[in-house]
């Protein structure tokens, strides 16, 4: 008899032990996903190569510091009257660094400013800072200059890309309106308004820093303008080109 009750104790405290919820393995915390920005240009744009680069010979023949406009090879186009224009250099320089804006069919140069030399990384020339307008339709040329020799300017090491301001299709500039964040910068780059969508980014890896995926969206899309050379570079955010 006791043997019995033993037995059915054992049977009891089983079916318990059977009965207890498991506790749940902690849940592994997915990756965020990936940032995926694609640049097309414009049905009808003018894709005619426009963008000029530069080497800066600094310290030496081996020592060659890059010198270039963000900017698509052909006409790049914004949808505001004051973008935001990007340049880069790769080592700092002390020397002077000229910037001007050149309206193209007059010639007329709408903004010319110098600074005391430059660091290394992404510069910002904002013009809503600058105070600077550029009217709808025309074609501008933004020129960086690292000059050598005042004296004799052909040795001007020198930078160029060109921008033109559009007016947008009425469906475009009301989803731009409503879109915020990395949504509005890759409706712009899929529409071909390249000023505006990188600087979109821009902002935004300024802003979190930390965030890889942001930079490698960056680094994918100087590759797809021919920038491969600016992708992969230690620089994070941009400086201001005025102090």
């Amino acid at each position: 008899m006791r043997i019995a009750s033993l037995a059915f104790v054992a049977l009891v405290a089983g079916l318990c032990l059977l009965a207890k919820p498991s506790r749940a393995a902690p849940a592994t915390a997915s990756a965020p996903p990936e940032v995926k920005l694609t640049y097309t240009p414009a049905a009808g744009a003018d894709l005619i190569s426009t963008r000029v680069g530069a080497l800066i010979r600094a310290g030496g023949v081996d020592k060659q510091p890059l010198l270039s406009v963000v900017a698509p090879d052909h006409p790049g186009t914004t949808l505001s009257d004051q973008p935001q224009l990007y340049w880069y250099i790769s080592e700092a320089t002390e020397l002077p660094v000229e910037i001007a804006i050149i309206e193209e069919s007059s010639e007329e140069r709408v903004y010319d400013f110098s600074i005391k030399g430059a660091a290394a990384g992404f510069h910002c020339l904002d013009l809503v800072k600058e105070g600077v307008h550029l009217d709808l339709n025309k074609r501008y040329q933004y020129v960086i200059a690292v000059i050598r020799n005042p004296g004799n300017r052909a040795k001007d090491l020198v930078a160029s890309g060109f921008v033109k301001r559009v007016k947008p299709p009425a469906e475009l500039a009301k989803r731009v309106s409503e879109a915020g964040g990395m949504e509005r910068a890759s409706m712009l780059l899929s529409s071909g308004v390249w000023y505006d969508g990188i600087a979109d980014l821009m902002k935004q890896i300024d802003a979190e820093k930390a965030d890889p995926r942001l930079l490698a969206a960056r680094d994918s899309l100087l590759k797809q303008v021919g920038l491969g050379d600016l992708a992969s570079v230690q620089s994070v955010g941009a400086t201001p080109t005025r102090p």
